[in-house]
């Protein structure tokens, strides 16, 4: 016979590519539980104590819910016949008299030490013999059942391992690469001084007593077999003990560590090689060269922006002080009669400075605007040249970012264990995210709605969006007319955010499938734990790679973008806060030339009136309201059941959350709460989902009810426009809605068949009495809040509101000029230049001398207001007055004199 053999010491090869076990954190303490609990027999948390706890006053577990019985093996017997032996069922007893467990460990092998002072084993058999017809045994068939128990008394066994591990080598491996043998054993040490897997081992029995026992139902001639069959074996094993121990401690030794060692390498051997990991669906080159380029596309319009503004302003200084020149030189002096009088033909400083042609100043202007009504965007000379090349490079940069982040990996799910804070097992990532995968892996499971909504807002419209920009841009009016652009553009705007969709469901995932085990912490674990004053901890948590902060980036620039194209649109038409300056006059306006808008285009009706100027005041605060309300209440919940459930607590396990809530948990379910990249992810959440709508719904109420400027008036309404593009709770109700009604199936599509062994298991043991809801290591309840409804209404209400009063507002601030509607004779709105109603497009596309007609035929009207309503408006600017006829003044009266 062999002899037991122990790798030499130090292994060959480096060492820092192994595994040291000694000094690994896990294996200390699982050498201190063991010495100090679960071996010491007087602990109320030992084996002994938690066996008798479970398992009964006996100690007895069955393995028959493991679903391997029954085990059937042939065996020929060279010319007597077949022998055929199944066992159907096997348990064990008295497991609650465990005497010793102990582990050492060296640098890479363990030995481990178990004794018990009685086990009880209880095997079902069926034995077939099946005689060979040219044997000298003849006969038929012999087919018998029976059970064995075999008691054994004072067993103490020892077994030695060597487990080299190239860390290295298994580090670098992807997870489903762990479940194939071949990349398995790839991180095994191959080297014939150190390929055994079982260097020693040894065998002690005090006592062992053998019974055989009959089915109850089996004749008395079978039974009396048996127990002749039970007297002859133990007195077979009193006789000779002493060589039946020593047989056993040979076969424990050597026989069967020369036979798991010769398995071992017939396994390796046929694991073949390592296969390359499953499909991501992710590039990382395409990623990271699409990353580059969008650098150096930001890069090359920020210098764009810098340097060409700078070079602008030094061509411009010498053109501005000849231009002062020319005009200080082109003043002629005032002509006066010998009192000091301003004739009344000489030139006035109001009066416009003639051209040498005799055309004044504003004519070349006007008819340069209406030149210009013909360019594209890309070519309006209202833009400068470096705003006109930088905006196209951000669009393609922004394009860039996009395709970076969905050709990587947006997601991965972690897992880490730690002894006191150190790590002890480094594994690699459990699964990886990215658009494509996520959207295949949820149709594959069934969940359709959110691979839907995720595949068409995360992966086709940022793109369209972003072409539909440059269309806008370089198109010129012949062919999209100035309306349309102004309407794709504010569409594009209002609509943009709808990106965000992936950012809402990957935050979702983030908080909600966060799961800190630690043995502290746990009602289970924790006196265990303290007993001993280690902890431990085991933590599942997703960490977002550069490919969602990308993302996130991506979308942030796309709206700023879309604000940027749609602030020259309004530049080069003189539209909005880029029109010219304007004054209010009229019996609405208030002191200071301040007028509310909700009072501009208010129907004469009393019922109609209040209607028209509380209904959109009253929406808005009631929204504002639900708002606030919704986005502390609790918006959804999850609750976590099977054997995930029990470990995580009664607390712990169900999860409810609001929108703040989930945003201040963020940081709690990431391995490091501090960073930069999860406190950026944090606030990008808050500001999108919970900031944004408050402040838009009272910026949108100010701009309807309060008294302001004409200039504050337009401040306020291009902010109220780029708030509600990016309030993002009316998607953050979408993203809930969806994930939280489908997020059940896709877990367990994720978990698949990873748990059918440890479910068997779970149902044949007595702690599936403590376990709610099904009886597996896993499951999740989802469901929505009542918070949820509220905050959606309020999202409801703001949206349709929002938008009317956006539209309300709008009209009025257009429609004071008294150009285009009849309601705006109640204010009258005086502009500088007559082009103003044109570019407004409150009259038709006429010519701009039919404009200034019309506008001075409305001023020469007869009024119908009261003397003392006239008498109010002096001061303000008009056209010029006819002539008055003239009038000596009185001579004043003497005073009288005192009597």
């Amino acid at each position: 016979p062999s002899k037991p053999r122990a790798p030499p010491y130090p292994l060959p090869g480096k060492l820092k590519d192994y595994v040291d076990l000694a000094a690994n954190p896990a294996v200390r303490l699982v050498e201190v539980l063991l010495r100090r609990v679960l071996g010491n027999a007087s602990s109320p948390y030992g084996v002994d104590a938690l066996a008798t706890r479970y398992f009964g006053p006996d100690g007895k577990i069955s393995l028959d819910g493991l679903g391997i019985f029954p085990i059937t093996q042939h065996v020929d017997i060279p010319h007597l016949g077949h022998l055929t032996m199944t066992v159907r069922s096997l348990e064990f007893g008295h497991l609650n008299s465990v005497s010793e467990l102990l582990l050492v460990a060296r640098a890479q092998e363990l030995t481990f030490r178990a004794g018990v002072g009685r086990l009880d084993g209880v095997a079902s058999l069926g034995l077939v013999v099946t005689p060979d017809p040219s044997s000298p045994l003849h006969g038929t068939t012999l087919i018998e059942d029976f059970d064995v128990n075999i008691s054994v008394r004072g067993l103490h066994a020892t077994a030695s391992a060597l487990i080299a591990l190239n860390g290295t080598g298994l580090k670098g491996l992807a997870v489903d690469q762990l479940a194939s043998p071949g990349c398995l054993f790839a991180g095994w040490r191959s080297h014939p001084e150190v390929s055994p897997l079982m260097t020693a081992a040894g065998l002690k029995l005090a006592l062992v007593q053998p019974t055989v026992s009959p089915p109850d139902d089996a004749p008395g001639l079978e039974m009396d077999v048996d127990g002749m069959l039970t007297k002859v074996s133990r007195s077979l094993l009193g006789q000779y003990w002493e060589e039946v121990q020593t047989l056993g401690d040979h076969a424990l030794s050597v026989t069967l560590r020369d036979a798991l060692n010769e398995k071992l390498q017939k396994t390796i051997m046929a694991s073949g090689s390592c296969p390359e990991p499953g499909p991501a669906y992710a590039s990382m080159p395409v990623s990271n060269a699409t990353l580059v380029a969008a650098i150096v596309s930001a890069l090359g319009a920020l210098v764009l922006l810098i340097f060409g503004h700078v070079f602008i302003g030094m061509m411009a200084a010498p053109r501005a002080s000849a231009s002062q020149a020319s005009t200080s030189t082109a003043e002629t002096p005032k002509p006066r009669d010998a009192h000091g009088r301003t004739l009344a033909g000489g030139a006035s400083s109001s009066s416009p400075r003639r051209t040498p042609g005799g055309a004044a100043a504003e004519q070349p202007a006007q008819v340069r605007q209406e030149r210009w009504a013909d360019f594209a965007l890309a070519q309006h000379p209202a833009l400068t040249l470096p705003v006109r090349m930088a905006l196209p490079l951000l669009v393609i940069c922004t394009v860039f970012l996009f395709i970076s982040s969905n050709s990587g990996p947006g997601a991965q799910v972690m897992a880490s264990v730690t002894v006191n804070e150190e790590e002890a097992v480094s594994l690699p990532p459990v699964f990886s995210f990215s658009l494509v995968s996520s959207v295949k892996d949820m149709w594959d499971g069934g969940v359709y709605p959110l691979a839907i909504l995720i595949a068409a807002f995360s992966g086709f419209w940022p793109y369209l969006k972003l072409f539909l920009m440059l269309f806008c841009w370089f198109t010129p009016p012949k062919i999209l007319s100035i309306s349309r652009r102004q309407a794709l553009f504010e569409f594009l705007d209002a609509y943009g955010k709808w990106s965000l969709v992936d950012t809402f469901v990957l935050v979702l995932f983030m908080v909600a499938f966060s799961f800190d085990l630690q043995a502290q912490g746990n009602e289970y674990t924790k006196p265990i734990f303290q007993t001993v004053g280690e902890d431990a901890r085991f933590l599942i948590y997703i960490h977002p790679t550069l490919g969602f902060h990308t993302f996130l980036i991506a979308t942030v620039m796309s709206l700023v973008v879309g604000h940027g194209m749609t602030a020259c649109h309004r530049r080069a038409l003189k539209r909005g806060e880029y029109g010219e300056r304007e004054e209010y006059i009229g019996r609405e306006v208030l002191a200071g030339g301040r007028r509310r808008l909700c009072n501009v285009l208010r129907p004469p009706a009393y019922v109609a009136g209040k209607r028209f100027v509380y209904g959109p005041a009253s929406a808005l605060g009631v929204s504002l309201a639900l708002v606030l309300f919704g986005i502390f209440a609790e918006t959804f919940q999850f609750k976590f059941l099977g054997l995930a459930g029990l470990a995580l607590g009664p607390e712990a396990s169900v999860r409810p959350y609001s929108v703040i809530s989930l945003d201040l948990a963020l940081p709690e379910a990431s391995n490091a709460p501090d960073t930069l990249g999860t406190r950026w992810i944090q606030a990008a959440f808050m500001f999108f989902s919970a900031v944004i709508m408050p402040v838009y719904l009272i910026i949108l109420l100010c701009l309807w009810t309060a008294p302001l400027s004409n200039k504050m008036q337009k401040d306020f309404l291009v902010a109220a426009q780029v708030l509600n593009a990016w309030s993002g709770l009316d998607v953050f109700c979408c993203s809930i809605m969806a994930s939280v009604l489908e997020i059940r199936q896709f877990a367990l599509f994720i978990v698949g068949d990873k748990c059918d062994m440890i479910n068997k298991i779970i149902g044949q043991t007595p702690l599936a009495d403590k376990l709610e809801g099904p009886k597996t290591c896993f499951d999740v309840d989802s469901e929505l809040r009542p918070g949820f409804y509220i905050l959606a209404l309020s999202a409801i209400i703001a949206l349709v509101t929002g938008h009317v009063t956006l539209h309300r507002c709008s009209k009025a601030l257009h429609a004071g000029s008294g150009l285009g509607s009849p309601s705006s004779s109640v204010l009258t709105r005086v502009v500088r230049s007559p082009s103003r109603a044109v570019s407004l497009g409150l009259l038709p596309d006429a010519s701009l001398e039919e404009a200034a007609s019309s506008a001075s035929a409305s001023a020469r009207r007869p009024s119908a207001r009261p003397a003392r309503r006239r008498s109010q408006q002096r001061g303000a600017a008009r056209s010029p007055p006819r002539c008055r006829r003239f009038r000596r003044p009185r001579r004043p009266r003497r005073p009288r004199r005192p009597r």
